[in-house]
C-alpha cells in the first residue's frame, strides 16, 4: 500500500524538541563562555595597563623629588607625554611639582640644618678624640659621652641662635659684602671658630644674593634711571645756559667772549709752544721772537695777567689781522675791534659781567647738585629694592611702591628755576 500523509501517525516531535533545547542551551553557554573569556581578556589589558600607568608614574614621582629649583622651572609636561604617552597619572604629577616646588621654598630651614650637618664634621672629630682618650672604665666612657653630647649640643644651639639673629636681619644689610663682614665680626663674639664662621657666611650670602640682593632686572631699572636723570640734568642745564646767554646778550654782553676766559682745554705754555715758532718766522713782518710782548701788553690792559683762553682767543687777532706794525711789534691795542669789544666789556660793564659770572656759576654748582641728588636717589632706589626683596622673603607684602622721577630733583633745585639774572 502506498504510504500517504493520510495513513501515516501523527508525528512525535519530544525527542527532537529536547534536542534542540539542549543545543540552544550549549550554544548560549558557549556565547557566555566567549564573553568571559573577552571580558577577562579586556580586564588583563586594563590590569596591565594601569599597572604600566602606576609603574611610570611611580618613576616620574620619584625623579621630581630629586629636582632642584632650577629643574622644577624648567620641567616640561610634553616631555612625559613623548615618552609615556598616557600611562602616568597627572594628577599625582601636579601635586608632586606643587610639593616638590614647597619644599625647595623652605631655605631658611635647609640652611639652617646644612649649618648645624657642616659644624657636625668638627663635633664628629671631637668625639672621635674623646672616645680615643677615655678611660677604660664604663663610668669614665660614660662620662665622657654625656661631656661631649652636651658640648655638641651646646655648639649646635650656639649656631643656631648666631645664625637666626643674622638670618632675622638679613634685609637690612647694603650689600653681600656688609653682611660677610658683620658675619665675621660677630661670629668670633659669639663663640664661633673660623670654620664655623665660614660655613654660616657661606650659607647665609648665597640667600642674600638669591632672594634679597638687587636682582639683574632690578639692577636694569637702575641703570635706566641713571641715563635718563644725567641726561635729564645735562639738557636742563644748557637750556638755563643759553637762556643766562640770550639775557647777556640782551644786556649787551658777548657770551662768546665772555666764555673764553673759562677755556680750560689748553694752559699758557701749551698757547705759547703753538704761537712761539710762528712769531719766530724770519719772514714774519715783525721783529718780536715771541708772545711776550702781548702777554705782557694784555697784563697791563686788564690788570692781570691774561688765562690761557684769553690768550689763544685773542693772539690770531693781533698777529695774523695786521695789527702789527712792518717793522716791529707796534700797535695800538684798540686796532683790534674784538680786543676793544672785550677790553669795554669787562671794564664798562662790570656790573653785568660779575652778574653773568655769578648765573653762570649758580647754574654750574646747581646741576652738581641735581647729580648728587640723583645720586644719593639711586642709592635709596636699591635700597628700597632690596627691602621689598626681603620682605617677600619673609613672606610679607611690600607696604611701598617704587617710583622714581628723574625730573623731581631738577625741579626741587632753584637755581635752575631762576630766570633774568641781571636784576
Amino acid at each position: 500500500m502506498a504510504i500517504t500523509w493520510k495513513n501515516i501517525a501523527g508525528p512525535n516531535f519530544g525527542a527532537a524538541n529536547q534536542l534542540l533545547s539542549n543545543a540552544s542551551s550549549q550554544v548560549g553557554q558557549g556565547l557566555q563562555d566567549i564573553t568571559n573569556v573577552a571580558k577577562d581578556v579586556s580586564d588583563e589589558q586594563i590590569r596591565q595597563y594601569d599597572t604600566q600607568a602606576g609603574v611610570n608614574t611611580a618613576g616620574i614621582l620619584s625623579n621630581i623629588n630629586r629636582l632642584d629649583q632650577l629643574g622644577i622651572d624648567s620641567f616640561n609636561v610634553e616631555d612625559l607625554e613623548k615618552q609615556y604617552g598616557t600611562q602616568y597619572d597627572p594628577s599625582q604629577i601636579a601635586r608632586a611639582l606643587d610639593t616638590r616646588a614647597d619644599e625647595l621654598r623652605g631655605i631658611e630651614q635647609l640652611a639652617k640644618e646644612n649649618l648645624l650637618a657642616q659644624s657636625n664634621l668638627d663635633l664628629n672629630k671631637q668625639r672621635t678624640d674623646a672616645s680615643v682618650a677615655a678611660s677604660g672604665s664604663t663610668v669614665a666612657k660614660n662620662n665622657a659621652a654625656k661631656e661631649l653630647r652636651d658640648k655638641e649640643q651646646t655648639k649646635q644651639e650656639t649656631i643656631s641662635t648666631f645664625s637666626n639673629s643674622i638670618l632675622s636681619s638679613l634685609g637690612e644689610f647694603n650689600s653681600n659684602k656688609d653682611l660677610q663682614n658683620a658675619i665675621s665680626r660677630k661670629g668670633s663674639k659669639a663663640g664661633l671658630n673660623s670654620q664655623e664662621v665660614d660655613n654660616v657666611s657661606a650659607s647665609l650670602s648665597n640667600l642674600y644674593a638669591k632672594n634679597i640682593e638687587v636682582s639683574p632686572e632690578q639692577q636694569q631699572q637702575i641703570e635706566r634711571y641713571a641715563i635718563e636723570s644725567n641726561d635729564l640734568n645735562q639738557l636742563t642745564t644748557q637750556n638755563k645756559l643759553k637762556e643766562l646767554d640770550r639775557e647777556a646778550e640782551a644786556n649787551g654782553l658777548s657770551p662768546i667772549l665772555l666764555n673764553i676766559k673759562d677755556d680750560t682745554s689748553i694752559t699758557v705754555a701749551d698757547v705759547k709752544k703753538e704761537w712761539d715758532p710762528k712769531v719766530k718766522d724770519a719772514n714774519a713782518p715783525w721783529v718780536e721772537s715771541s708772545v711776550a710782548s702781548v702777554e705782557s701788553m694784555m697784563t697791563t690792559e686788564l690788570g692781570r695777567p691774561p688765562t690761557a683762553g684769553e690768550l689763544k682767543y685773542f693772539l690770531p687777532f693781533f698777529f695774523e689781522s695786521g695789527t702789527t706794525g712792518d717793522d716791529a711789534f707796534n700797535f695800538e691795542p684798540d686796532d683790534s675791534a674784538e680786543w676793544k669789544n672785550y677790553k669795554n666789556m669787562l671794564l664798562n660793564k662790570s656790573a653785568e659781567v660779575k652778574a653773568y659770572n655769578k648765573g653762570k656759576a649758580f647754574i654750574t654748582q646747581a646741576s652738581k647738585a641735581v647729580t648728587k641728588a640723583q645720586t644719593e636717589g639711586l642709592s635709596n632706589l636699591t635700597k628700597k629694592y632690596r627691602s621689598n626683596n626681603a620682605s617677600r622673603f619673609k613672606e610679607q607684602v611690600p607696604t611701598e611702591d617704587i617710583i622714581f622721577d628723574p625730573s623731581k630733583y631738577v625741579k626741587m633745585n632753584k637755581a635752575l628755576s631762576k630766570v633774568d639774572w641781571f636784576r
